[in-house]
């Protein structure tokens, strides 16, 4: 009779998944110091002070980061996508 134990497979190494350790440490590092600008700051009035400089940095910045990701983003998920399928394929043909 077989027990319990000798049914289970070991377990596998875990994958480090889409990114490699150092990029992950570099995007950790650049979330941190975007968490560290999303902090309240001194609040610097402009004109007649009904708008602050963080508003009006946030506007443009919210623009720019539109058109960039407008642009690019779609190609990004789909190179990671393809990537990640690649990976798994690989792994199912070696298995």
């Amino acid at each position: 009779m077989l027990e319990l134990t000798e049914m289970v497979e070991p377990p596998r190494a875990v994958d480090e998944g889409i990114a490699s350790a150092a990029t992950v440490a570099a995007s950790a590092s650049v979330l941190a110091g975007l968490a560290a600008a999303t902090r309240p700051a001194a609040d610097i009035r402009i004109g007649d002070g009904s708008v602050t400089l963080e508003q009006i940095v946030r506007s443009e910045l919210r623009g720019l980061l539109q058109g960039w990701l407008d642009a690019n983003l779609q190609g990004i998920v789909e190179r990671l996508v393809q990537n990640e399928i690649k990976r798994i394929t690989r792994q199912a043909g070696d298995g």
